[in-house]
């Protein structure tokens, strides 16, 4: 990450896309602090603002998450609650979008399927419907994309129980984050299907040859 980020700089910044423990993202940041004034941080990670909390990303490495917060990076989060709400598809949505695209999306079909199937009543937990599932790592592209709305808050701190605290801290330069308020799920997947068609026709000229 260190080596990959030495090309850009502050008003070209590398993205950086954070879909699990940011444990890496925070190594690089203690290794060398200079590295946030190169990379930009988009990330799926927390419950919900303004609380923050976390059942998934950053409960499995919060100190790296405070290392992010405390650093200063740009970040972009994309939360529980909005991917949850915006990117949730279910078993006749999956095949709507996916049914009639050949072998990727017989693929994509049966991935969505076997997960559902493997425990109905965690799925049920977790979205009230066992026929339902977010795609939730996918607000990251969508904000490459230019596909979501954000608000800017004030940065705050994250306490070791994974709750923010909005209280200024005198050693830390105040900064803000982005919060992602909304997806245009539409827009994401047309234009992920519309990736499978030209990929899709790319392997059939490449076959034919």
């Amino acid at each position: 990450l260190l080596e990959q980020s030495r090309g850009f700089t502050a008003s070209n910044r590398l993205a950086v896309l954070a879909l699990g423990a940011a444990t890496d993202i925070a190594s690089a940041l203690l290794v060398d602090p200079s590295c946030a004034d190169r990379i930009e941080i988009i990330a799926m990670a927390f419950n919900g603002w303004p609380e923050g909390t976390d059942s998934w990303n950053v409960k499995n490495d919060v100190r790296a998450w405070q290392v992010l917060l405390e650093s200063r990076a740009p970040i972009v989060i994309g939360d529980a609650r909005v991917t949850g709400r915006d990117l949730a598809l279910n078993r006749k949505q999956v095949r709507e979008l996916f049914g009639a695209r050949g072998d990727p999306g017989s693929y994509l079909i049966a991935l969505h399927t076997k997960w559902l199937d493997r425990d109905p009543p965690f799925i049920k937990s977790v979205t009230g419907d066992r026929d339902t599932w977010p795609i939730w790592d996918s607000v990251t592209l969508a904000h490459l994309l230019g596909m979501t709305k954000s608000e800017d808050h004030p940065r705050p701190r994250l306490g070791d129980d994974m709750k923010f605290v909005h209280r200024p801290n005198p050693g830390m330069k105040e900064g803000t984050v982005r919060w992602i308020t909304t997806i245009d799920s539409q827009r994401l997947w047309q234009h992920f299907v519309t990736q499978l068609e030209v990929a899709s026709k790319a392997e059939a000229k490449w076959n034919a040859r």
